[in-house]
């Protein structure tokens, strides 16, 4: 389970900027409990407060998710609009589409700041742990048929699978932009499966069908081999080398030449113009906490590569291999 409560994650000016994720709503638990009076003494799980953290719990993971996958706010957005309003959300949904609207600003807020924007007209604030199973699962299942449709549509004209199954392995371990992948159509390999495999390699759409994938598997997945690939990104995006080039000495990832990562890690996020300088400490001990995990397990051969595969077939769309989901 992602880390609960507030941070400034995509560092928004004028909001608040703290060193951690601090959940505040904790804060307000101790303080509510403690052996004394006070005149300004409320429940924080009672009422409006309460809705809120209600909304926080059951979000927080699925928040956790978005910001992994869209790294900046104009591509979240851009996502809730289209899941919400099938566009780009308007001022007018305020009042036109009340709900959808504070489903939306919630959402975003959980991804931006790991706190709700408001529990009012928002029904989740009231769910139960089994509506918010039954909501995680229609989630799901709308991300499946969301993606195995657009699956469908790119391999539409250009390869024809019939009956066949669809084997997808990734390689998230690669130095380009994209993350590689090796397609098996019924076990074996050849024209078509190879034309799947430049298809994926456009744009980021093996990336976006990596992180289906992640999300999808999550709960099953080994802590430190999520880290491992998370450290590898660090090190490719904000310092341009490859982690496998470092070794672990005196607590460190050293170079061949010499070069401390974590070194070059925020000498290239304070020169990366991309990232707003309210972000930059932020963006540092993302990358300082995966490597950490590296390097306490005692370097990159002692932790499991993140091994993900799915499966497709027209009728199903995509599903995890021997798990197949029901649509």
């Amino acid at each position: 389970m992602a880390q609960i409560g507030y941070y400034n994650y995509y560092g928004v000016k004028y909001k608040n900027n703290v060193e951690s994720v601090t959940d505040y709503h904790r804060v307000r638990e101790i303080a509510y409990n403690k052996d004394k009076l006070s005149s300004n003494a409320q429940d924080p799980n009672a009422g409006y407060s309460g809705a809120s953290r209600r909304l926080q719990l059951g979000l927080n993971d699925y928040a956790s998710s978005l910001r992994e996958q869209f790294s900046n706010e104009g591509d979240l957005r851009e996502y809730l609009g289209q899941k919400y309003f099938g566009r780009g959300m308007i001022y007018t949904d305020r009042w036109e589409n009340p709900q959808a609207y504070a489903m939306f600003e919630n959402d975003l807020h959980m991804a931006m700041f790991g706190v709700p924007h408001n529990p009012i007209n928002d029904p989740r604030s009231d769910y139960s742990q089994e509506n918010w199973k039954e909501y995680d699962t229609r989630v799901q299942k709308e991300r499946h048929d969301g993606i195995s449709s657009q699956f469908a549509k790119l391999m539409n004209n250009l390869v024809d699978i019939k009956d066949s199954s669809l084997l997808i392995s990734f390689n998230p371990y690669d130095m380009s932009d994209n993350i590689k992948t090796n397609v098996l159509l019924d076990g074996e390999q050849n024209a078509k499966t190879r034309a799947i495999e430049q298809l994926l390699s456009r744009d980021t759409n093996a990336k976006n069908a990596f992180y289906y994938t992640l999300n999808l598997e999550r709960n099953n997945l080994d802590n430190a081999s999520i880290a491992k690939f998370r450290a590898f990104e660090s090190a490719k995006n904000f310092a341009n080398v490859d982690l496998r080039d470092f070794r672990v000495e005196n607590g460190s990832f050293i170079s061949s030449s010499g070069d401390d990562l974590m070194q070059l890690i925020k000498d290239g996020i304070s020169k990366d113009e991309k990232i707003k300088n309210d972000y930059k400490g932020a963006a540092y001990e993302y990358a300082k906490q995966n490597i950490d995990i590296l390097i306490a397990a005692g370097g990159w051969d002692n932790v499991k590569d993140l091994d993900l595969k799915i499966a497709y077939n027209t009728k199903d769309g995509f599903y995890l291999p021997n798990i197949n989901i029901q649509t």
